[in-house]
């Protein structure tokens, strides 16, 4: 027998390998209850482990089935973590719109922002510009307004030209000295009512790098830059 006659050989056996194999899994498929009725073979079969030893198919299937229970547990845990947070957080935005909803003026939103923002959403920094006319500048206190035509209204304006909330970190927005060495990564919300031009923006800073990701979800920060939106512009 030459060497093209062994190969052939071995090709057609190997083939028939693997139909027979094809066969028994076919067969098994269609007739869970085989190994039930013959309950003798479980007990002879061996199958090799990680670990290099041989086990009993019935330890195999309590060990895979041990291993999916905890798969199922752990995924069960995230769902519950992320229920409790959903949750935190809702109550956290019901309070805020509480708050606001008794202010009296900008500074007043200000005010509010300041101490729930910093103190429920794990923000360490807070910058609120409103944008007005030159002769209204007065009716602010804290440099929150600045004129429509300045450079920093137009330098906030490029950043939200979406009219979405953008996150990273932006050369250009600058926090007070105490907060702005620390601060790593920003939220910009802009501040406008259905169709209305932007009014304003309000920065987010935190310390985090990884807090305001250009990556992060935005939808919350949409739901906060709405909220405050309609509740500062019944002041403009």
């Amino acid at each position: 027998m030459n060497v093209s006659q062994v190969t052939e050989a071995s090709s057609v056996s190997e083939s028939k390998i693997l139909k027979a194999e094809k066969t028994t899994i076919d067969y098994l498929q269609n007739n869970p209850d085989f190994f039930q009725k013959n309950q003798n073979l479980l007990h002879n079969l061996k199958l090799p482990h990680s670990n290099g030893n041989t086990i009993s198919l019935i330890e195999r299937q309590v060990d895979s089935l041990r291993k999916n229970n905890q798969k199922l547990n752990n995924q069960l845990n995230d769902l519950f973590a992320i229920a409790k947070e959903n949750e935190s957080s809702s109550r956290k935005m019901h309070e805020l719109i509480l708050a606001l909803l008794s202010s009296q003026s900008i500074n007043d939103v200000y005010k509010v922002i300041e101490e729930k923002i910093t103190h429920h959403f794990s923000v360490d920094a807070i910058k609120l510009k409103v944008f007005t006319e030159s002769e209204g500048l007065s009716n602010c206190s804290n440099n929150i307004c600045i004129a429509n035509d300045s450079i920093e209204a137009k330098s906030l304006l490029r950043i939200v030209n979406h009219r979405e909330p953008v996150c990273g970190f932006f050369d250009s927005i600058t926090f007070d000295k105490t907060n702005q060495v620390s601060i790593k990564s920003m939220a910009v919300l802009p501040l406008y009512v259905d169709k209305n031009i932007c009014f304003g923006c309000l920065i987010l800073g935190s310390n985090n790098s990884q807090h305001f990701s250009p990556d992060v979800g935005t939808i919350f920060l949409q739901n906060l830059s709405e909220v405050f939106s309609h509740s500062l512009v019944k002041y403009m």
